[in-house]
């Protein structure tokens, strides 16, 4: 990047008009990607984008979901995996997401954060009794209007704000150079499983 100056005093003599161009070496960023419960999920895609949208980098994770690559300036990353159902989002998760809609904990007694986003099935920002019908049709197999998806969020971020009526979805995960001197944690949020079957 370039460092454009004009009318600098230094010792109380003018300099007017000057730029310096700097370049900074690439710094390593590195992280690993798991899902809510804890386990490594293979089969991802993701890019790296600049803050214009431009490609810095396709990006494999290794088998345990570790991924490192070069980067020296601001970006975002755009994860994808695929979901095949195979019996993963259940009843069960319609009675969670029901019970949180009423302001309620899970079956399990527990309530997460993370459980918010979840259990919004049509991604509206907010946990109603409309997402638990949702969820139940596809659990038994009906059509609904949203699939499940999985969504990708900073482990390190706050999610305390998050409730019933803002589940906030964030579609980018946006990193800064100065926070690549240490590992980032990437959580997998499978949208519909509420009681952590993934």
């Amino acid at each position: 990047f370039a460092l454009q100056f004009q009318d600098v005093f230094i010792n109380e003599l003018e300099f007017s008009d000057f730029a310096v161009d700097v370049s900074l070496a690439p710094k390593e960023f590195s992280g690993i990607i798991k899902s809510r419960s804890g386990n490594v999920l293979d089969e991802l895609a993701f890019q790296a984008k600049d803050t214009n949208g431009g490609l810095i980098k396709d990006i494999l994770p290794d088998g345990n979901g570790s991924f490192n690559f070069d980067a020296q300036e601001d970006f975002s990353l755009e994860i994808t995996k695929d979901f095949v159902n195979d019996r993963i989002i259940t009843v069960r998760d319609a009675l969670d997401a029901l019970k949180i809609s009423l302001n309620m904990t899970k079956s399990d007694g527990t309530l997460d954060s993370l459980d918010y986003i979840a259990a919004d099935f049509n991604r509206d920002g907010q946990v109603t009794v409309r997402d638990a019908l949702d969820i139940l049709k596809y659990s038994l197999g009906m059509e609904v209007s949203n699939a499940p998806e999985w969504q990708f969020v900073n482990a390190s971020t706050d999610f305390s704000s998050l409730n019933r009526k803002d589940t906030a979805h964030l579609k980018e995960l946006e990193f800064d150079v100065a926070s690549f001197d240490y590992s980032h944690e990437v959580t997998g949020i499978l949208i519909g499983d509420i009681n952590l079957t993934v």
